[in-house]
């Protein structure tokens, strides 16, 4: 049987700024990587706490617009995209510029609106221009192009995250569900979840917030857990293996839910 326990202790990471409206998902998210690290992402600011709260570092970038994305697969190499400015950077574990900024246009990349980090270091690309997912080296030199998705799909397509999770790239589509592809960006299927508003795919497991409760669902068995929540009352949701991670409407700290 399910459970789920709620610390009763309000977690806080103190970062500038005010917090955002719900509809402004990425200068409001929060994300957790594979070491129980979580990150408030705000505007133009990431700060990094432990899973009590504790402050560990921060972050702030000025020069490229808000933060579009932040991919922390490899909690030794972030990834911070800029869409409005083209551009991402690399961060160690200190939230520290490593590299960049890189040019993504100049990689003949018209309209990058959507990034992550690839399982060889590198990271990937989708093109709004010409609907393509670019694989991108870590020697920042193109390596697969996979043009025109919704040929492909045999369907209308407009993917609004993109994620690489253990060596397949899932694009979401609220409207159809998620695409998946191989590490060379070879189609593998269509997973029919759709209007998820706050969702993650970590490991084999999709985990999605619905009418006030979590689903996990097994994407090898199709097998689903549901439970309810304590509240509706904050902005975004992080998953790891063991804990939910409740931003708050504050912007500026977090609950962490344990499920068992």
């Amino acid at each position: 049987m399910i459970k789920l326990f709620v610390t009763s202790l309000i977690l806080f990471c103190l970062i500038s700024g005010n917090a955002k409206t719900q509809n402004n998902l990425l200068m409001n998210s929060i994300l957790t990587d594979h070491l129980n690290n979580v990150y408030i992402i705000s505007d133009k600011q990431i700060t990094k706490c432990d899973d009590t709260g504790n402050v560990l570092f921060t972050f702030s970038y000025i020069n490229a617009g808000p933060i579009t994305t932040v991919d922390v697969s490899d909690p030794l190499k972030i990834l911070v995209f800029f869409k409005d400015f083209n551009q991402i950077i690399y961060l160690d574990n200190n939230l520290a510029i490593t590299q960049g900024p890189l040019q993504i246009q100049s990689l003949e990349i018209s309209q990058p609106l959507l990034a992550c980090t690839s399982n060889d270091k590198g990271f990937w690309i989708y093109d709004h221009l010409d609907f393509s997912i670019n694989k991108i080296d870590k020697f920042f030199q193109k390596q697969q192009v996979v043009p025109n998705l919704p040929q492909i799909i045999g369907e209308t397509f407009n993917p609004v995250s993109m994620k690489e999770v253990n060596q397949q790239l899932y694009l979401y589509d609220p409207e159809i569900g998620f695409a998946v592809f191989d590490t060379f960006g070879s189609y593998i299927k269509m997973l029919h979840f759709k209007n998820l508003k706050q969702y993650q795919i970590s490991e084999s497991t999709l985990f999605f917030i619905e009418q006030g409760s979590i689903s996990i669902i097994d994407l090898r068995s199709y097998t689903e857990l549901k439970f309810n929540l304590p509240d509706e009352n904050f902005l975004a949701v992080a998953f790891s293996s063991r804990n939910a991670f409740l931003l708050n409407p504050d912007g500026r700290s977090f609950r962490k839910i344990e499920l068992q």
